[in-house]
């Protein structure tokens, strides 16, 4: 092979690496369909529960127009055994903008309810490591979140910090969310 043609060959064989790896990099995962027996509908509100102020309401429409993400935990339970999920979640800060909330100027704790009542305070002062999850994905696959035992739906949930450890830092069936509580 002449060097004009060897060189011909290298310049065609870079300009294909280059294109395959723009294409892979430039695919963005597969996104996951909300299930359609989920009816997301989380209230958010500031203040007490009896004299909140409403600043908005989280539904599968909301989800649908900002970015999903996936976000691995690690967590350690009461009687200490490990668990990894990896939630198909939405970001809070991505939710209050789109919702386009007024936070306040400064959180000291979140408290999410539950559908049954069942209520989880949190002490955060940002939304950054927030989330509100639709599933799990297992295997590159959807899992939806699921209790057949109880037979009802845990989603939607709150991750309250994805850096905690604490099976704690995650509640389960929320409805809703209230940013700094008053007792």
């Amino acid at each position: 092979m002449n060097k004009k043609m060897f060189i011909k060959v290298m310049i065609l064989t870079l300009i294909m690496v280059i294109s395959a790896t723009l294409m892979i990099s430039c695919n963005p995962k597969q996104l996951y369909e909300i299930p359609e027996d989920l009816d997301v509908s989380i209230k958010v509100y500031e203040g007490s529960a009896e004299e909140a102020n409403l600043l908005g309401t989280i539904t599968n429409k909301t989800l649908l127009a900002i970015a999903q993400q996936n976000v691995s935990m690690t967590t350690v339970n009461r009687e200490d055994v490990q668990t990894t999920k990896v939630y198909v979640a939405y970001s809070m800060n991505d939710i209050v903008a789109k919702l386009k909330i007024d936070l306040p100027e400064t959180i000291t704790s979140v408290m999410v309810i539950a559908s049954d009542d069942y209520d989880s305070e949190y002490e955060i002062s940002t939304f950054d490591n927030s989330y509100v999850t639709i599933g799990f994905e297992e295997d590159g696959a959807f899992v939806a979140d699921f209790d057949d035992e109880e037979n009802v739906s845990e989603a939607p949930r709150f991750i309250s910090d994805k850096t905690s450890t604490s099976s704690k830092s995650v509640s389960k069936m929320v409805v809703t969310i209230i940013i700094n509580p008053v007792a």
